[in-house]
């Protein structure tokens, strides 16, 4: 799964209006502490990253533990 360290870093597709984008979506934060022992923030850029599975997994499994997280996701732009 795609994530910003910093917001405000999003290409302009992804940015909300809120933050000078042309998205009509949201921007989701969790902290990094909030993912479970099965997933990391993987930095792929200096605002970019991945959340990754910590070890090889079954797609299934990998996408269960991304939904676990979703108790953790709040809005923080529109």
């Amino acid at each position: 799964m795609s994530a910003f360290d910093d917001p405000w870093q999003m290409p302009p597709n992804l940015k909300p209006h809120s933050l000078g984008g042309n998205s009509d979506r949201p921007v989701w934060n969790m902290p990094v502490p909030k993912l479970p022992p099965s997933l990391d923030f993987v930095q792929s850029g200096r605002s970019h990253g991945v959340v990754a599975p910590m070890e090889p997994v079954h797609i299934d499994d990998y996408l269960e533990a991304i939904a676990s997280t979703r108790v953790s996701w709040s809005v923080s732009h529109v």
